[in-house]
């Protein structure tokens, strides 16, 4: 919704698609630690962050190869943070839009750190009230996307069970 609304505006966007990227370092590190029995590389492959520095690393030479005026970030816990410090020592402007509030507000305050110079909104305005520098933008709103549409007769069912890992939801549903 956010990148559409831009292009709307006038904007020309390059997408830097971090979940391709972070399939990509996976997918290559077990091949090769497969191929050439390498358990230091089997291992890594379950390494969280060397997949995410791996993944994040181009972010600098591509904004320079698009000439970009700005780098926005979705929800970018998966984005090594070392990405953001990189952006801000090139003078790259950043706007970081989090939008796993409030539940992740303890990572997100982390992971904003590695650049201060960033612009930081959130989806949620309790968290845009408690952190100093975080403002409020809602979530986007797609109407291509956003709308309503007629059932599927084929997923109807009596009961749908929806549940979530978040402590104060399950706490209500347990209640």
């Amino acid at each position: 919704g956010y990148a559409n609304a831009l292009k709307a505006a006038g904007h020309h966007l390059t997408d830097y698609i971090l979940t391709k990227r972070l399939i990509y370092h996976i997918t290559a590190t077990r091949r090769y630690a497969e191929e050439t029995d390498n358990r230091t590389l089997e291992s890594a492959k379950n390494d969280v962050r060397l997949m995410a520095k791996m993944a994040s690393e181009c972010i600098l030479p591509e904004a320079i190869y698009c000439e970009a005026d700005v780098v926005v970030v979705v929800s970018g816990l998966n984005l090594w943070p070392g990405a953001l410090h990189l952006l801000r020592w090139a003078g790259i402007p950043t706007v970081c839009i989090l939008t796993e509030s409030p539940y992740e507000d303890n990572e997100q305050v982390e992971w904003v750190q590695a650049n201060p110079d960033a612009l930081v909104f959130t989806n949620e305005r309790y968290s845009a009230s408690t952190h100093d520098g975080w403002g409020y933008l809602p979530s986007s709103h797609d109407p291509m996307i956003h709308k309503p549409v007629d059932p599927d007769p084929e997923a109807a069912c009596d009961v749908l069970f929806l549940r979530s890992r978040f402590a104060d939801r399950q706490a209500l549903s347990r209640s």
